[in-house]
């Protein structure tokens, strides 16, 4: 067995990655907050991953020569034209699917986080400028950026640890990167998804495609339900549809890549690389669960979490509240 510390250098990476991100956010509400917008501000951050992506490139290049069974690389590379309609639709299906699968869990999050509002993590623009922002930083440089950096660095770097470290590894990478509790599955599902399109395809392009579209689906759907758009039970259809299709449109996804890759050959490769411990993943998972148990303890002291947890009399009256918030 053929040891490398590729695996410690992918989690010292996302580490820097939260750094910057959290870093540039900071300085420019400290010293920009009256000149900048929210979607200003968040352009910013997703411009900063070009710091972790160039120290991601040199991590690579440090370990191109270890053993590895698998072709190391960023995947740009192209893809057949007909997987774009499945690219723009798995995500869309992909996000109301993972929702009824962990539902349980979800209820769980409400109860200890309280319900969360969709505007304080979108906010909903205001004037064509705003949304312009809005567009070009989750539809653009977001998809591109964290893909180069999670389907891209961070795969490559767990390449070699087998497809299961790689994608269980960067998922989770994916999902910490957001910092925040009550997205971690919904985001953890999305990475699962991401990574496992961009290994069948191998192409970034076509997880960055998916990645877009996820963000634009969810942004829409945002600014259609604060404004009441769409009445609840089109919305409720809407919801109930695409959890139903999602099974079958990936499993159609999956007999087209036969026809253009073998996929499953370097899918079942189990690597030859003992990962070993990571004092970063440590660090990582350690400053997540303190950032999220400090707000579990803000709602404890004002007493927020006891009259939710009030609120949820029985097992039926749960489920009726969180599909009427995910809708």
């Amino acid at each position: 067995m053929v040891k490398s510390r590729a695996f410690q250098d992918g989690w010292w990476l996302m580490l820097i990655t939260i750094v910057c991100m959290i870093g540039s956010s900071a300085l420019c509400e400290l010293f920009l907050k009256n000149k900048l917008g929210t979607y200003a501000i968040m352009i910013i951050g997703e411009l900063s991953l070009v710091i972790p992506f160039i120290i991601g490139l040199f991590m690579m290049k440090k370990h191109k020569n270890d053993n590895c069974p698998a072709k190391i690389s960023l995947g740009i590379s192209g893809f057949p034209p007909e997987f774009i309609p499945f690219l723009l639709l798995l995500p869309i299906c992909a996000q109301y699917f993972s929702t009824y699968v962990t539902l349980p869990i979800s209820l769980i999050m409400q109860i200890l986080f309280g319900v969360q509002d969709q505007t304080e993590l979108v906010p909903i623009p205001n004037g064509w400028l705003q949304m312009t922002q809005a567009i070009l930083v989750l539809c653009v440089l977001a998809p591109i950026f964290e893909e180069f950096l999670c389907r891209g660095v961070l795969m490559t770097l767990f390449r070699r640890y087998g497809f299961v470290v790689e994608l269980i590894g960067s998922s989770a990478a994916f999902a910490l990167l957001h910092f925040d509790m009550q997205s971690f599955i919904p985001l953890f599902f999305v990475g699962l998804l991401l990574g496992f399109i961009r290994r069948s395809t191998g192409s970034i392009f076509a997880s960055m495609l998916v990645h877009g579209a996820n963000n634009a689906f969810s942004f829409a759907m945002t600014l259609l339900t604060n404004k009441n758009a769409l009445p609840d039970n089109i919305l409720l259809t809407i919801v109930l549809g695409c959890a139903a299709v999602f099974p079958i449109l990936f499993i159609s996804f999956l007999r087209g890549c036969d026809k253009y890759f073998d996929w499953r050959k370097d899918i079942y490769c189990k690597g030859d690389s003992i990962s070993g411990a990571s004092a970063a993943l440590v660090i990582c998972v350690l400053a997540f669960g303190t950032i999220n148990a400090l707000t579990i303890a803000d709602r404890i002291k004002s007493g927020a979490l006891i009259d939710d947890f009030k609120n949820f009399n029985s097992a039926m009256e749960c489920i009726s509240l969180f599909i009427r918030n995910i809708i």
